[in-house]
């Protein structure tokens, strides 16, 4: 609990140098957001809106947005008979990203490099598994609930953020009872433009 407190104290302190700074430059800016991700096992792409607190020439900034992500995982069963199954399973989730971005060395006039840290949250809306090969049913789904958290570097402008983040699942992205089908981490790519 004290690592909480002292980190929102950090966080509260970054905001009110953030204010100080160059109070004519724009606070909040609104866009949208695309990206895609990818493990070993599975893949996602999302779409989505996007608001951005701070500007890019201000150190901090802090983003937060809701997202659609489509995940495809592959995965199997092997049953008593040692029939195999293999299956790909289709999910479309509900997922809301906070990342807090330091603008840590300057590009150009127009662009900061930057880094960041921060978490997501995903609701599953819809699952569908389709099989391939013998048998018809399948041991796995995507998880009706899922946290990640994120690490992510890129650089930033007045209208643009691109960056690269690796993305870490605290809990399993696909229910499955086979080890060598659940895969707790993506590295993935996003872009978002700002209105």
């Amino acid at each position: 609990m004290k690592r909480v407190l002292a980190i929102l104290m950090v966080l509260c302190c970054v905001v009110v140098v953030n204010a100080q700074e160059e109070n004519e430059l724009k606070r909040f800016a609104g866009g949208f957001e695309l990206g895609g991700d990818f493990g070993s096992k599975n893949y996602g792409l999302h779409i989505g809106a996007t608001m951005r607190y701070g500007h890019y020439k201000n150190l901090f900034n802090l983003t937060a947005g809701i997202n659609f992500n489509l995940n495809q995982s592959y995965h199997g069963r092997e049953d008593v008979l040692k029939e195999y199954t293999r299956a790909v399973t289709l999910g479309g989730q509900l997922a809301i990203p906070v990342v807090a971005k330091f603008n840590i060395l300057k590009c150009t006039e127009q662009a900061r490099f930057y880094a960041g840290a921060g978490a997501e949250a995903a609701f599953t809306i819809y699952t569908k598994d389709v099989v391939v090969g013998i048998g018809n049913k399948t041991d796995s789904m995507i998880n009706n609930y899922t946290t990640a958290t994120l690490v992510q570097v890129g650089v930033t402008g007045a209208r643009f953020d691109a960056g690269i983040y690796y993305k870490h699942y605290l809990n399993d992205l696909v229910n499955s009872k086979f080890p060598s089908y659940q895969e707790n981490s993506r590295i993935g790519v996003s872009l978002a433009y700002y209105f």
